[in-house]
């Protein structure tokens, strides 16, 4: 059962591979399913279950040149 979500977008419009975190700065609870789309695989993939605090201090991604991924986030209750 989930009560709350969000999805997070992250582009990379430079010619390398960046890596980069998403830092969430608003009050978080619990633990959150994600899942990471990546535009280079063209899929989802499920990243676990994250703790809130793992999301406030920032969330590694790997994002190719001149690509995007999408970050869904469900909260477990």
């Amino acid at each position: 059962m989930t009560n709350e979500g969000m999805m997070l977008f992250a582009g990379n419009t430079s010619e390398q591979t960046v890596n980069t975190s998403l830092k969430i700065g608003v009050p978080l609870s619990g633990r959150y399913r994600a899942r990471l789309y990546e535009s280079l695989l063209g899929e989802w993939v499920d990243r676990g279950l994250l703790p809130a605090a793992q999301l406030q201090a920032g969330h590694v991604l790997r994002i190719e040149r001149k690509g995007f991924c999408l970050l869904e986030l469900v909260q477990e209750v």
